[in-house]
């Protein structure tokens, strides 16, 4: 744990900056630390493998903060749109945490509750982007259902042993969907000058808790 507190430092300040570069449209400055913020969250999960070791779950993990990684630095590019590059590699990304949250998974009776509510931001996302998000809506449909998939396995994890690695993976989980769900809002529904301070808010401390599940 030599690293973790300059890590911590490290990040905190990144992510104070990035968002203060962002809220000032400072761009060249966001420029350089939103792909900061999240390469060094990605340090948390390398630091988890070099003390802990490579288990499946950090690898995957890892993997998906590395295409989170790529997602963000292709949606900070204001200069072209590439929010469709970036939803893919979020998608890629949701579908690592899957992956990762499932290992540990076994089905209880709930779970079918829990899947049929977890259908009703997709209902709702599909009614709320008609007519806004022209020809992507598709992959906004399809992206929606595998961060509800994600959120579904992550809250599975109640079932699980560890209660620290729970908690992350929960709250990690929640917050993330949050900030998927405020991005499309603030995207589709009702732009907002702001809308990247905004979700970063959410996001970054979402990425920091299921990176953090790595050391359990």
């Amino acid at each position: 744990m030599d690293y973790f507190l300059p890590l911590s430092l490290a990040l905190a300040a990144s992510f104070a900056a990035r968002e203060y570069v962002t809220f000032r449209e400072r761009i060249s400055l966001k420029y350089v630390f939103t792909p900061l913020v999240t390469a060094l969250i990605a340090g948390f999960a390398v630091l988890a493998i070099a003390e802990e070791g490579a288990s499946a779950y950090r690898m995957l993990v890892l993997a998906g903060i590395i295409s989170s990684l790529v997602a963000d630095t292709l949606l900070m590019i204001v200069e072209v749109n590439l929010l469709k590059n970036g939803v893919v590699y979020f998608m890629l990304a949701h579908l690592m945490y899957i992956a990762a949250f499932s290992l540990s998974y076994e089905f209880q009776g709930w779970h079918i509750a829990l899947a049929a509510l977890l259908a009703a931001p997709v209902i709702l996302i599909a009614r709320g982007i008609k007519g806004q998000a022209g020809t992507m809506k598709p992959l906004i449909l399809s992206y929606a259902a595998v961060l509800c998939t994600m959120l579904f396995f992550a809250l599975a994890q109640m079932n699980g042993a560890s209660a620290q690695k729970e908690i992350l993976i929960v709250v990690g989980a929640v917050l993330f969907f949050v900030s998927d769900l405020l991005l499309a809002y603030l995207t589709f529904i009702k732009p907002h000058r702001q809308e990247s301070v905004i979700v970063w808010a959410v996001y970054a401390p979402a990425q920091l808790l299921i990176a953090l599940s790595c050391f359990f």
